[in-house]
C-alpha cells in the first residue's frame, strides 16, 4: 500500500483539531521491477521512484536490468596456450586440474573444438585430438586431448611470443567457426622471443619451428604484445590467465588480451579452477547483452545524496550524469542488476515545469542502456515522476478595519522551526508568496514564527504595533504536525501558510485634573 503523508493543523481544541486534518499523498511510482526476458525478448529494464520512509521530498530511485542468458550454438575453435616453464614445477597438478576441467566444460559438446599449444624455451603444438588432428571435437578426441594434458611436463624458458605465434597459425588452420578464441596462461615475465627488432622478427614459417629463436630476453615483452596484435587483427579473442605474477607481468597480459572482462588473475594455485570454469562458462553462453552500459541523467530540481549501490559493475557520477557500467552478466539464465541512489529537491525545482496537473515532476531527464558490443541495440527506461512538498508562506498587511494596505517596501522575517530536526528562515513582503523546498521529515511540531524586520523600515517597536494571525492550510494555528497515513490518495498537497499582520493606532491613556481658583466653587 502506497504511503502518504497526513498534514494536520495542531489546535488547542481536540474538536477543531478533527475538523481541521488535512491528507497529503504521495504517488511514488511503485510498480514491479523489470518483467522477466523471454526468447523475443531477452533484455528488460525497469525503473521507480520509492518515497524514503520516515521522510518526504527525498526517494530512493532504483534502476533494474535483467537479462536472459541461453547455451550458445554457435562454433567455436578454441586454443589453449599454456605456460610450461621450469617456474611451473610445482604448479603443474593445479594446471592439468583447471585445463581438464575446462575441457570437460565441453567434452560432449561438438561445437567447442580445443587446440593446445604450450610453451617454455620453445613453443609446441599438440595434437589435441590424436594422431594429425590438431582440434579434438568429439568425445573421444577430448578424452585424448585430456590424456595429453595430464602429461605435460615442465621445460625451462618462457617463450610468450612464441606461444602466441603457433597458437595463431593453430586458429589460421582451423575449421571455419562463428568465433576463434585463443587461451594465454602464464606465471612469469616472458624471457625469449624470436630474433630481429620490432616490428621485424623472424617468426618461422610453420608451427613447432624453433630455427629463429633467440636466446635474448630484452624486448621479449614488446615481442609478446606484437605477436597479440598480429593475432587480434586477424579478428581472434584472446584471454590471458596470469598466475601470481607481478605488476609489470600483470600489465603485460592485460595488453596482450583483447581488453576489458579478457584477463584473469589468479593470485594463488587454488584459484586457477575457477578461472578457467568462468572462461568456459563464458564460451558456452550465449548472453543476451555483452557489455551493458546505462547513462542516467538526474532531472533539474534533484540531488543525489549518499552513495551509488551497484549490485553488478561499477557507477559514477559527474555533474548530474550517472554511468553505470555493468558489463556482461555471467551465468546462465535470467540474470539481474540493480542500481540505487537517494535524491532529495532543490530550489531549482522551481523552475521546472511540472505535468499538466501541476503535481508530477519526472525525476530523471533520460536513462537509456546500450550494449558496447552490439552496435544499435538499447532499451530505454521509464521515467519515474513523483509529487513533492513545498511550504507556501503568503504575506499580507490590513488597517484596523482589515483593509488592504499595499506596501511594497517593508520586509518581514519568516522562521519556520522544529527544536530538533528543522530550522528555516526567510524574508518577505506584503503581497508576496515565498515557496520553500527544504521539508525532509515527519515529524510532530513544525511552528512557524515572524519574529520582525530587519530592512531598517520597522523597528521594534514600531512592529509591536501590529498583531499577527497564522493560518496554515486555512486553519488559525501557528503549529503543524507532517505525520505517515495509511490512506491512499491521488496527489499530495502543499503546506499553505498565511501570515497576517493587523496595524493597530496606538492608543494613549490621558488623565485630566480640573482645578477652580477664586470665588465660591459651589456657585460656578
Amino acid at each position: 500500500m502506497n504511503k502518504v503523508i497526513r498534514f494536520i493543523s495542531k489546535l488547542g481544541l481536540v474538536l477543531i483539531m478533527l475538523l481541521s486534518a488535512f491528507v497529503i499523498g504521495t504517488p511514488e511510482n511503485v510498480h514491479a521491477l523489470a518483467a522477466d526476458p523471454t526468447d523475443s525478448n531477452r533484455v528488460t529494464v525497469d525503473k521507480e521512484a520509492k518515497l524514503v520512509d520516515g521522510k518526504v521530498n527525498t526517494w530512493d530511485i532504483t534502476l533494474d536490468v535483467k537479462s536472459l542468458n541461453k547455451q550458445s550454438t554457435e562454433t567455436t575453435n578454441v586454443v589453449l596456450v599454456l605456460d610450461v616453464s621450469g617456474s611451473m614445477s610445482n604448479y603443474m597438478n593445479s594446471l592439468k586440474s583447471a585445463a581438464s576441467l575446462f575441457v570437460n566444460t565441453f567434452l560432449n559438446d561438438p561445437n567447442v573444438r580445443i587446440g593446445l599449444v604450450t610453451f617454455e624455451t620453445n613453443p609446441f603444438l599438440h595434437n589435441a585430438g590424436g594422431s594429425g588432428n590438431r582440434y579434438a571435437t568429439t568425445s573421444a578426441q577430448k578424452q585424448t586431448l585430456l590424456t595429453t594434458i595430464n602429461n605435460l611436463s615442465t621445460g625451462l624458458w618462457t617463450h610468450t611470443q612464441g606461444g602466441i605465434h603457433d597458437g595463431m597459425l593453430t586458429l589460421d588452420n582451423g575449421p571455419d567457426a562463428d568465433n576463434d578464441i585463443m587461451i594465454l596462461f602464464s606465471d612469469g615475465e616472458p624471457n625469449r622471443r624470436y630474433s630481429g627488432t620490432d616490428p621485424n622478427y623472424s617468426y618461422p614459417s610453420h608451427i613447432n619451428d624453433s630455427t629463429n629463436s633467440s636466446s635474448s630476453s630484452s624486448n621479449a615483452f614488446t615481442a609478446g604484445k606484437h605477436a597479440a596484435t598480429l593475432a587480434k587483427n586477424k579478428g581472434y579473442e584472446i584471454f590471458s590467465i596470469g598466475f601470481n605474477v607481478n605488476s609489470t607481468t600483470r600489465t603485460f597480459l592485460q595488453d596482450v588480451s583483447s581488453g576489458a572482462g579478457t584477463h584473469y588473475h589468479a593470485a594463488t594455485a587454488g584459484n586457477l579452477g575457477t578461472v578457467f570454469a568462468n572462461l568456459a562458462g563464458q564460451i558456452s553462453t550465449d548472453y543476451g547483452i555483452e557489455n551493458a552500459q546505462v547513462v542516467d541523467i538526474v532531472a533539474p530540481g534533484f540531488t543525489v545524496i549518499g552513495a551509488l549501490n551497484a549490485t553488478v559493475g561499477t557507477a559514477t557520477q559527474v555533474g548530474n550524469t550517472i554511468t553505470w557500467n555493468i558489463g556482461r552478466m555471467d551465468g546462465a539464465g535470467i540474470k539481474n542488476a540493480t542500481l540505487t541512489y537517494r535524491v532529495e529537491i532543490n530550489d531549482s525545482i522551481l523552475n521546472v515545469t511540472p505535468d499538466p496537473d501541476g503535481k508530477l515532476y519526472p525525476t530523471n531527464t533520460s536513462a537509456i542502456l546500450k550494449d558496447l558490443e552490439k552496435a544499435g541495440f538499447s532499451r530505454t527506461f521509464p521515467v519515474p515522476k513523483v509529487d513533492p512538498v513545498f511550504i507556501k508562506v503568503s504575506k499580507s498587511l490590513v488597517d484596523q478595519d482589515n483593509n488592504t494596505i499595499v506596501d511594497t517596501d517593508r520586509v518581514f522575517d519568516v522562521e519556520l522551526k522544529h527544536t530538533s530536526i528543522y530550522t528555516a528562515y526567510t524574508s518577505i513582503k506584503a503581497g508576496q508568496t515565498v515557496i520553500l523546498t527544504s521539508l525532509r521529515d515527519i515529524a510532530n511540531g513544525y511552528k512557524v514564527t515572524e519574529t520582525g524586520s530587519n530592512d531598517g523600515l520597522i523597528n521594534d517597536a514600531e512592529f509591536s504595533d501590529y498583531t499577527i494571525k497564522y493560518t496554515i492550510n486555512g486553519v488559525v494555528t501557528d503549529l503543524f504536525n507532517v505525520v505517515k497515513s495509511t490512506s491512499v490518495i491521488s496527489s499530495m498537497d502543499d503546506i499553505l501558510i498565511g501570515i497576517e499582520n493587523k496595524y493597530t493606532i496606538p492608543t494613549t491613556s490621558i488623565t485630566a485634573e480640573k482645578l477652580w481658583s477664586g470665588g465660591d466653587p459651589a456657585s460656578r
